[in-house]
C-alpha cells in the first residue's frame, strides 16, 4: 500500500476505508487519545461510503464548548460553530451528575460510576458525546468520547474497554508470531511478511473460537483464569505439528507433499 502522505493516521485512514469498501456498513473505529483527531476524521470523510464515527479517549487538555444555541430569527450572518467555553475536564468531571451502571468490562461484570454531556470540540470541530468514568477509591477520572451522539454509555464503555484487545494483538503478532524477525528489506517484501502473520494471527483465533473446550494453560499458577493466544498456539502445535521420525511416520499432508515433490522430481530425471 502506498500513501502521497506517510503519517500513521493517514495510513490508518486509507486501512479504515479500503475496510468500508469491503463491508459496506455504518462503522465505529474504537481508538486510542493519539488517533482520535480531526486529521483521521478527514480521512475518513468519504462521500461515498457509508456513515462513520470514532470513539477514543478525550485528552484531559481539550478545548471544549457549549452547544450554541439557535440562531435568532432575523439575525443575520453565519451562525456560532461554539458557545461558551466550558472548564476543564477536572472541572467538569465535579459538575455534572454521577450515575451508577452495570457493564461487562475485563472479562466479567462491573459497577460503573459515571457521568455524561455532549459538548463541541475545539479540536475535532464538531460536536462529542462525553463520558467521564469515575474511579472514587483513587480520586482519578478517565474521559472517552465519540461522535456518534445517540450511542447509550453502556455501549460506550463496553467497546472502548475491549479496545485493549488489540494492544494485546500487536504484541501477539509481534512476539508470538514473528513479526518483527523480518529480514526483509523490500517494501513489499515487509507488507507480505506483515501481512501473513495477521493471517496467522487470524487463524489462530478462528481455530480457538471453534473449539467446545479452553486449551489447558501453560501457566496454570497466573492469576488470571481465562486462556491466552500463547495457549491456543501450544495447542495447535500439539495437536498439528507432530515428530517426524525416521521410521516413516510423519502427519499425512507431509506425505502428499513429500510424493508430489518426488514425482515431479522423477519426471524431471527422466
Amino acid at each position: 500500500m502506498t500513501s502521497a502522505n506517510n503519517s500513521k493516521i493517514a495510513i490508518a485512514g486509507e486501512l479504515i476505508n479500503a475496510l468500508r469498501r469491503m463491508f459496506p456498513f455504518p462503522t465505529l473505529v474504537a481508538c486510542d487519545s493519539w488517533f482520535g483527531t480531526k486529521t483521521l476524521l478527514k480521512a475518513l470523510n468519504m462521500p461515498d461510503l457509508p456513515p462513520i464515527h470514532i470513539l477514543s479517549r478525550l485528552r484531559i487538555t481539550s478545548a471544549l464548548y457549549a452547544v450554541p444555541e439557535g440562531q435568532k430569527p432575523g439575525k443575520k450572518g453565519r451562525k456560532r460553530k461554539y458557545g461558551k467555553r466550558l472548564a476543564s475536564l477536572r472541572e467538569l468531571a465535579t459538575e455534572y451528575e454521577r450515575k451508577t451502571l452495570r457493564v461487562f468490562m475485563y472479562g466479567k461484570e462491573r459497577d460503573v460510576i459515571y457521568s455524561e454531556f455532549i459538548c463541541v470540540s475545539q479540536a475535532l470541530q464538531c460536536q462529542i458525546k462525553v463520558v467521564i468514568i469515575h474511579n472514587n477509591k483513587t480520586g482519578k477520572f478517565f474521559p472517552i468520547f465519540t461522535t456518534d451522539l445517540t450511542m447509550n454509555v453502556k455501549d460506550m464503555i463496553e467497546i472502548y474497554a475491549a479496545r485493549w484487545k488489540i494492544e494485546s494483538g500487536f504484541k501477539e503478532i509481534k512476539h508470538e508470531i514473528g513479526a518483527l524477525d523480518n529480514q526483509a528489506r523490500k517494501h513489499h517484501a515487509v507488507e507480505n511478511h506483515f501481512n501473513l502473520c495477521c493471517l496467522a494471527a487470524t487463524l489462530t483465533w478462528i481455530y480457538a473460537m471453534d473449539q467446545k473446550h479452553a486449551p489447558p494453560r501453560r501457566y496454570p499458577s497466573l492469576r488470571s483464569s481465562t486462556y491466552s493466544f500463547a495457549d491456543v498456539r501450544e495447542q495447535i502445535r500439539n495437536e498439528y505439528l507432530k515428530p517426524i521420525h525416521f521410521s516413516g511416520f510423519c502427519p499425512e499432508i507431509v506425505k502428499r507433499a513429500g510424493n508430489l515433490i518426488l514425482k515431479q522430481f522423477l519426471r524431471g530425471a527422466a
